[in-house]
């Protein structure tokens, strides 16, 4: 993990939200919201660099990423990326995004990693809180070794 060094202690670096959405115009929105909101962020327009970017960057700790994708979906994408995560599979966790999905379809949201779901359209308000709660329970992850 990257480390910020403060003083003679060494802090981890600071996590950073990946931004998975494969209509340009909805993927811009987001980046532009986390930007103002000085959220440290990567983007991705489908799965497939989505999981090159979390293989290199061991500091992302929430995926926000669209359901609906062409080929890798977004419930895949976060399955692929916490296996092969492995060990630290627990400390990337997931927002999910969809105009119409049935949430009910994964039995237990939690454990996949899913801690949030947006329903769209939704508000910047609405990205923004579910980012700050899955961020601060990345964060709280990390700190716990899980």
């Amino acid at each position: 993990m990257d480390c910020i060094a403060v003083g003679a202690v060494q802090a981890p670096a600071p996590l950073r939200v990946l931004l998975v959405e494969d209509e340009p115009a909805i993927l811009e929105g987001m980046a532009e919201a986390l930007l103002l909101a000085e959220v440290p962020h990567l983007q991705a327009p489908n799965a497939e660099v989505a999981l090159a970017l979390i293989a290199r960057h061991p500091e992302i700790g929430v995926v926000v990423s669209d359901v609906h994708m062409p080929g890798m979906d977004g419930i895949g994408l976060v399955r692929e990326a916490r296996r092969a995560r492995a060990a630290g599979a627990d400390t990337l966790l997931a927002v999910l995004i969809s105009a119409h999905y049935d949430w009910g379809r994964i039995a237990d949201r939690h454990r996949e990693g899913i801690v949030g779901v947006l329903t769209k359209p939704f508000a910047i308000a609405e990205l923004l809180a579910a980012v700050e709660g899955a961020l601060a329970e990345a964060a709280a992850r990390r700190t716990q070794g899980r």
